[in-house]
C-alpha cells in the first residue's frame, strides 16, 4: 500500500527509513524504520517509527506500534481510505492510541475536489472509530509542500498527549543500524581468516547472538555457509569450495559410519 509514508518521513526528517535492499528494489517498506525530528518550538525531539503498510507485513507493523504514543495517519489523496488504513488504525487503538493527526499526501497529483472528498471520508471514518483527530495536513513530499504546517501539527499533538504513568512498563525501541558496524567487523574477520571461518568463532569473537548473525547473513552476498563454516566465494576458488564441501560430506559420512558401527556393537554385546 503506497500512500507515501516513507517519502513523507524523509521529507520531514531527511532520514530514509527504508534501509533494506529488498525495500529499495520493491519500493515498499518491509520492516519498521526509525527517524526523528527536532521541534524547536517546544524544545522536543520526536521519534518517528515507520511501519509497513502492506498486509503481508502486519507483524512488523504491530512491533512498531507497540511502543508508539501518537499516530500520524497517512492517506493518499488519490487513493483515499484503504482496508489497510482501517486495519492499522484499529491496531493502534488496541495499543491504547485513540488520537491522531492526518497527513493527506501527494496533493500535487490530485484534484482539489477529490482531496476534499477524501478528507470528508477520513473524518467520517475517525468519528465511527471514536478516534480524536488533532488536525488534517495536506502535503506533497515531491514538491515539499505543507511540512512547516505538519511540524506545527505534530508539536501540538505532542503537547496534548497525557504524561505516561510513572509505573508504566518501560519500552525502548532499538534501531537496528548497529548491524552495519557488525557487518563490517564480520567482513574484516573473514578476510583475516583467509576466507574460511567457523560460525561459532564469529559469534564468539564479535560477541553477538546467533540470531543477529543470521540476520546479517541474509543480506550478505558472495558468501557460502557450509556445515557450520562461512566461506568467502570471492577469495576462494570454486574448486576449493567444492573440495571443502566434499571434505565436509566425507567427514559427515565417516561420522555416520562410526555411529552405526558403535550402535551395532552395542546391540551385539
Amino acid at each position: 500500500m503506497d500512500h507515501g509514508k516513507t517519502s513523507l518521513i524523509k521529507a520531514l526528517t531527511s532520514i530514509d527509513t527504508d534501509r533494506l535492499p529488498e525495500e529499495k528494489q520493491r519500493g515498499m517498506s518491509i520492516d519498521v524504520g526509525f527517524a526523528f525530528v527536532d521541534l524547536q518550538k517546544i524544545n522536543t525531539r520526536v521519534e518517528i517509527i515507520d511501519v509497513p503498510g502492506h498486509e503481508r507485513f502486519l507483524k512488523n507493523a504491530i512491533a512498531g506500534l507497540s511502543s508508539a504514543q501518537g499516530l500520524i495517519l497517512v492517506v493518499d489523496a488519490n487513493e483515499g481510505l484503504m482496508p489497510q488504513t482501517a486495519e492499522h488504525l484499529k491496531l493502534a487503538k488496541s495499543f491504547g492510541i485513540e488520537h491522531c493527526i492526518v497527513a493527506i499526501t501527494k496533493i500535487d497529483r490530485a484534484d482539489p475536489e477529490l482531496i476534499k472528498l477524501v478528507k470528508e471520508d477520513v473524518e467520517e471514518f475517525l468519528r465511527k472509530e471514536n478516534v480524536k483527530c488533532f488536525g488534517f495536513y495536506l502535503v506533497s513530499s515531491k514538491e515539499g509542500i505543507g511540512f512547516d504546517e505538519l511540524k506545527e501539527g505534530i508539536a501540538h499533538h505532542v503537547e496534548s498527549l497525557p504524561e505516561p504513568p510513572k509505573d508504566a512498563f518501560f519500552r525502548m525501541s532499538v534501531d537496528s543500524a548497529f548491524h552495519k558496524q557488525v557487518k563490517e567487523r564480520l567482513l574484516d574477520l573473514i578476510q583475516n581468516s583467509k576466507g574460511v571461518i567457523k560460525l561459532a568463532e564469529v559469534v564468539s569473537k564479535l560477541k553477538i547472538t546467533q540470531g543477529i548473525l543470521g540476520y546479517i547473513l541474509k543480506d550478505l552476498r558472495g558468501y557460502t555457509v557450509v556445515e557450520g563454516y562461512l566461506l568467502d566465494e570471492k577469495s576462494a576458488k570454486i574448486e576449493e569450495l567444492e573440495s571443502f564441501k566434499k571434505l565436509m560430506e566425507f567427514m559427515q559420512f565417516s561420522i555416520k559410519e562410526e555411529n552405526d558401527l558403535f550402535n551395532n556393537v552395542r546391540k551385539f554385546t
